[in-house]
């Protein structure tokens, strides 16, 4: 019987392999190939080697599109990647193993291109193309430069221009030459005329390439409107430096304008093309202060930065004069903007110009729109909803609280109370359609209400409630949601308040529905996370509990965690309630000794936050999350210490206070503390910083407070270091630093690292008539500081002369000042502009009104049955006061899906004061175009994988060891290595680690997430510096199917540690659809001496076929 089943079996095996390899082959993705050729569009023809080719999958396809004859073929989402070829030295190019399907295949180099051409890719089949390359420069132009130079310097412009055009008539040598033409004449000569001035700003301004002439506006003034230039220079350059494409780039010296105060219009010349641009040659700086009713002007010397008086300032639109004056002694000159300035401004837009002269040096200052004075209106309004977030067809319930601004005093926030004021109110839903408007009357107490009803079809999203009073218009939002509300609350609270380092820590979970039962047995996963709380070091001791700065911190880092150190699962036991553990390291905060050995050493908090997540599911398999915080310490108490201010002097005593809290954050009193300070020391020879103690450790006892108030004498100048401790009942030590700089009125040059520019007050918080002490460090002498005191206007000026790198100024506080203002410092000095800014806080009357309510009848009812509140308004001493309130009582529920704002009242009437004062200056300096400034070969960045690695065998040897190599992708990241390990005996064990992949220089591509036909939209580059000095960088964006509305190379100045950001408008055709390749590139120039950095990235961005999406609805009615 079986015998005579194996041929059968036989034919039944062959007959599945059979099949097996009819599936593989029908399985296997067709594949083509592409070639092709990329040449120049000009006269030449030529091929372009080293032109980078991409080939893009087109995500859409039109059926009526003639040039395909059938759709293309998906073959899985990954066999139609993007691809990228160069073409060798005769232009060609070839990608071999191209899936079948439908692509949009480009082509670009650094002065050429070519729009994505569709092309289809067959199986077994080659396509050839080719993509002819047009030029995406102009035929000549005059690169973004330097335009202000002072008399000691050789003007230069970089004018860049393409070689191969037709040579100039006569010219029996066929020399390439670059005619160049120069008039002089001044600034004001050409600024007095309306056309003048117009066609200037496009010399200044123009964003689609060089103007190509001068015109007679700027040239040849009619009679007795203006002095016509000067012809001073007519002559021929050779043109050196073509590249492969064809394109030169020459920075060319204009020796004629050297050392002559003047406006310098230039004009090239090369062939039958042209290209215009100008210099100005000046020794005059201005800085210039807007605000939105006065302008303030410090002319200075362009090199030396000291104060030039008696300037000629003024403020011109369309050739007229709106407001002039002479600078003062100090440089300064402060003018008040016409009433017309703002309103006309604010309607056309009409740019204005400050100029500044000082005999035959002048300086300007870039066209500025003066819009209205928005946001220093009269009235101040706040609204509140009955809760936080509704639901379409639900009523939402309002109030609105106005107050009218009193100047009468000089307070910037004194208000009276507008009784009888007529309010409109308009609802707007998150489409910007009306839903309602009315119009209330405030009552006695400023006061209006109202209420709206939300469709019920009503759509979802941000609402938004206008307020119109007085004829200024205040908006607040209005969330609505198709919100579900959670059955159950879920908190996690730490059992003890505080943990000791090395000890485990245990967090409760209870979860409980709204009803009152516990959620027992629900399955819990969480997450655990440490972070350092630096709270106490930087919290200021002497602080008087206002919140300006706390608002901040609070916010700031809400929603980090830290560093994840375990998860798990947990179970609830039948009253909802668990408990996680988890245990903590052995570790002690501070310094070792009296020296700081290392900058990277690690110093540890007093105080470490230990955060649980935890994910609750209840047998419905409805999930609501929790978290909460356990707080790790070395020691039961918390120390903190500052000085009264941030600068001290030699020879007076500067208070210190030192504060002591316990773990729920209160003050601990009776508590011994010692107080060292010592000064920071710089060994020049070593490398290495030390510390010098001044005197012996001082101790003293904390008051009710909880702090101590101490007393340091410096005895010179120099940076202090005060470093508090105490211990807590066990014995256990904590600590804490803080720094003083020490300054003599006099100044002084200290032993220290000093930044170009800096600020330190003397105080934290000063009172209306105190004298603020500042301390100004400059890393240059000989110059001038110009100190502004700027809110919503400038208030204050000082030109402060530098004779030492530390000096000392002092400044009247005034009660108009409150509750901030900035401190700005501004200098010139070899060309070149410096800035910093600290905020002074000037404290007010206390304002805060102490509000309670409570339940009169206990805190248990049934449904049913009446609740009493007991409300009460007192102030902040205890004294009882009327007052106007709103009182809700709402779901709790609630507001697990969208918290309250207890300091939202208090923030709008009185929040801390913006600087609404914008400083600009005459000499902002662009590179672009300069021979210099060439982009380098920059490999770019194209492989961002989310995994670089998944080794699935790998194995220790019998020493357990085994060694794993990996190459990073393209990603700038944090890599988290993870391993799961198990022994042969069924032992497991869990690791992990990170490492970050970075670079000292590199650039990210934002976009938006997709593109549609006939889009207008912008793309920006943001660079990252991280090479330790400020930066001058070159940013090139190439793309393909998108048209660029700026040059595609870009400049801008990045400092030390920070990032800089520059953007390109884009365009699409409205047929546009499949992909746009990216290629940002970013470089340093080359300078002796100096690393050049560069990176670059590529990347597509998705285009959507222009059209929309119809939706259709009926609506009827069934019978039976």
């Amino acid at each position: 019987m079986k015998i005579r089943s194996l041929p059968v079996a036989s034919a039944l095996a062959f007959l599945l392999i059979g099949l097996a390899w009819v599936y593989l082959l029908l399985s296997e993705t067709p594949r083509g190939q592409v070639k092709g050729t990329t040449v120049l569009t000009d006269a030449s023809g030529k091929p372009l080697p080293g032109c980078d080719v991409y080939l893009t999958p087109a995500t859409n396809y039109a059926e009526d599109d003639t040039e395909t004859s059938a759709p293309p073929l998906f073959t899985g989402k990954d066999a139609r990647e993007r691809r990228r070829t160069i073409t060798d030295d005769a232009g060609r190019f070839s990608l071999r193993d191209v899936p079948a399907g439908v692509y949009s295949l480009s082509a670009s180099a650094r002065w050429h291109s070519t729009p994505g051409v569709r092309i289809t890719v067959d199986e077994g089949r080659t396509s050839e193309n080719l993509l002819r390359l047009v030029r995406s420069e102009p035929d000549l132009s005059v690169g973004d430069h330097q335009a202000t130079f002072a008399t000691s310097e050789t003007p230069f412009l970089p004018v860049r221009g393409y070689t191969t055009l037709p040579a100039v008539a006569g010219d029996a040598k066929q020399k390439k030459l670059l005619t160049v033409k120069i008039w002089r004449t001044r600034l004001s000569e050409v600024l007095k005329r309306d056309d003048a001035a117009a066609d200037f700003n496009k010399l200044r301004y123009s964003y689609s390439g060089s103007p190509a002439v001068l015109t007679n506006a700027l040239l040849r003034p009619s009679p007795g409107e203006a002095i016509p230039p000067k012809l001073i220079a007519d002559s021929a350059v050779p043109i050196t430096g073509a590249d492969r494409e064809g394109f030169f780039t020459n920075r060319l010296p204009l020796g004629a304008a050297k050392g002559k105060p003047g406006l310098y219009l230039v004009k090239y010349s090369y062939g039958k093309f042209s290209a215009a641009s100008y210099v100005l040659v000046t020794d005059l700086a201005i800085v210039v202060k807007k605000s939105p009713s006065e302008l303030v002007a410090y002319t200075a010397e362009l090199q030396k930065g000291t104060p030039i008086p008696q300037a000629s300032v003024r403020i011109l639109r369309n050739g007229k004069t709106l407001a002039a004056g002479v600078s003062g002694a100090d440089g300064v000159t402060r003018l008040s903007l016409p009433s017309s300035l703002a309103a006309t401004g604010a309607e056309s837009g009409i740019p204005t110009i400050t100029m500044a002269t000082f005999g035959d040096d002048e300086a300007v200052v870039n066209g500025t729109s003066y819009g209205s004075d928005s946001g220093s209106g009269g009235y101040v309004v706040h609204t509140v909803t009955d809760r936080t977030i509704y639901r379409p067809g639900d009523t939402v319930q309002y109030k609105g609280i106005t107050r009218l601004r009193d100047d009468s005093t000089g307070e910037r926030q004194k208000y009276s109370t507008p009784r009888g004021t007529p309010v409109s109110v308009e609802i707007r839903d998150a489409t910007g359609g009306l839903v309602k408007r009315e119009t209330k009357t405030t009552n006695n107490a400023g006061a209006f209400w109202g209420s709206v009803d939300i469709s019920p079809e009503g759509s979802t999203g941000s609402y938004m409630m206008v307020t119109n009073v007085g004829g200024e218009q205040y908006t607040s939002d209005i969330t609505v949601a198709a919100y579900r509300k959670p059955e159950f609350a879920v908190s996690v609270a730490a059992l003890k308040p505080r943990f000791h380092r090395g000890e485990t820590v245990e967090m409760a979970l209870n979860a409980t529905y709204y009803f009152g039962a516990p959620v027992a047995g629900a399955k819990v996963h969480y997450y655990v996370y440490r972070d350092a709380d630096w709270s106490a070091e930087y919290g200021n001791a002497s602080d008087d509990g206002d919140d300006y700065d706390t608002s901040y911190r609070d916010s700031a880092y809400s929603n980090y965690y830290g560093e994840a150190v375990g998860e798990g699962d947990i179970t609830l036991d039948e009253n909802g309630k668990a408990v996680v553990r988890v245990r903590t390291d052995i570790r002690h905060p501070g310094r070792v000794g009296n020296e700081r050995t290392s900058e990277s050493a690690e110093v540890l908090p007093q105080v470490e936050s230990y955060t649980v997540t935890a994910e609750v599911k209840d047998q419905s398999q409805r999930s609501v999350d929790g978290e909460g915080v356990a707080t790790v310490a070395a020691s039961d108490l918390t120390v903190s210490v500052s000085p009264e201010g941030y600068v001290g002097a030699p020879g007076k005593p500067t208070q210190v206070f030192v504060s002591v809290r316990d773990a729920q954050k209160n003050p601990v009193p009776g508590v011994s503390v010692s107080l060292a300070a010592a000064y920071d020391e710089w060994d020049t020879k070593n490398k290495r910083s030390y510390t010098k103690p001044l005197g012996g450790p001082q101790t003293a006892a904390t008051q009710q407070d909880g702090r101590a108030i101490l007393s340091v004498t410096p005895t010179r100048n120099g940076e202090l270091r005060l470093t508090a401790t105490t211990k807590d009942s066990g014995g256990r030590p904590t600590r804490a630093d803080a720094s003083l700089w020490v300054a003599s009125d006099a100044g002084d040059d200290l032993n220290t690292d000093y930044g170009d520019l800096s600020l330190l007050s003397d105080k934290r918080k000063y009172l209306p008539g105190d004298t603020a002490r500042v301390l100004v460090n400059t890393s240059r002498i000989g110059q001038n500081v110009l100190l502004c005191v700027e809110g919503d206007r400038v208030y204050h000026t000082i030109s402060l002369p530098v004779r030492k790198r530390s000096t000392v100024v002092r400044i009247p506080i005034k009660t108009e000042w409150g509750p901030n203002v900035s401190l700005v410092a501004n200098y010139v000095r070899n060309k070149k502009f410096a800035s910093s800014e600290i905020p002074l806080r000037v404290t007010l009357a206390a304002r805060d009104l102490k509000v309670t309510v409570r339940p009169v009848n206990g805190d248990r009812y049934h449904p049913g049955d009446r609740v009493t509140y007991s409300v009460t308004t007192n102030t902040v001493s205890g004294r009882p006061v009327a007052a106007d309130f709103a009182l809700g009582v709402v779901d709790e529920s609630i507001y697990a899906l969208r918290e309250d704002d207890p300091k939202a009242l208090r923030r709008t009437f009185y929040p801390p004061r913006s600087n609404r004062v914008s400083t600009s200056f005459s000499f902002s300096v662009e590179y672009l175009g300069d021979v210099s400034k060439a982009e380098p070969s920059i490999k770019a960045r194209t492989k961002f994988r989310d995994t670089a690695l998944w080794l699935p065998d790998g194995r220790t040897d019998a020493s357990g060891k085994a060694t794993v190599t990996v190459t990073l992708p393209d990603n700038l990241t944090t890599w988290r290595t993870t391993v799961h390990a198990v022994s042969e005996e069924t032992a497991v064990g869990y690791a992990r680690t990170k490492v970050i992949s970075s670079k000292p220089f590199f650039l990210r591509l934002e976009t938006p997430r997709y593109l549609v036909g006939g889009d207008a939209s912008r793309l920006s580059a943001i660079v990252h510096n991280e090479t330790g000095r400020e930066q001058r960088v070159q940013v090139r964006l190439v793309a393909t199917s998108l048209r660029l509305g700026e040059k595609e190379t870009q400049s801008v100045t990045v400092a030390a540690g920070s990032v800089g950001t520059v953007s390109w408008p884009v365009t699409l055709a409205s047929n546009s659809s499949g992909a746009a390749a990216l290629r940002v590139t970013a470089w340093t120039p080359k300078e002796t001496g100096k690393e050049s950095f560069t990176d670059g990235v590529e990347q597509s961005l998705p285009v959507r076929a222009y059209g929309r999406t119809d939706f259709t609805t009926f609506a009827g009615e069934l019978g039976n």
